[in-house]
């Protein structure tokens, strides 16, 4: 196992990591920023730019948040919840 491999899993060792909440609020950052990077072409209103912007780098940390979190318990009920809601099961995407 390589030095950067090694550090990585020392680094994320005891931390939440990704799970199926974190996975859809991925999918929609990602659609987010693709949305506001086509519309962004069509409508050149600065205060569109910014608040979609935000919006995208919002997520984005509360996605990095949720990973990096210790408090597997509770990201882990938020996930159960998440999951029960939508009906999902727990490693479909």
């Amino acid at each position: 196992m390589g030095k950067i491999k090694s550090a990585i899993y020392r680094f994320m060792r005891g931390r939440y990591g990704a799970d199926t909440l974190g996975n859809c609020l991925m999918i929609l950052y990602v659609i987010l920023v693709v949305l506001t990077t086509v519309l962004g072409i069509f409508i050149e209103h600065p205060l569109f730019h910014l608040i979609s912007w935000i919006a995208a780098i919002a997520l984005f940390i509360v996605i990095m948040c949720r990973m990096m979190s210790r408090n597997i318990a509770k990201r882990r009920r938020e996930n159960e919840k998440f999951c029960g809601y939508f009906k999902l099961k727990k490693n479909k995407f």
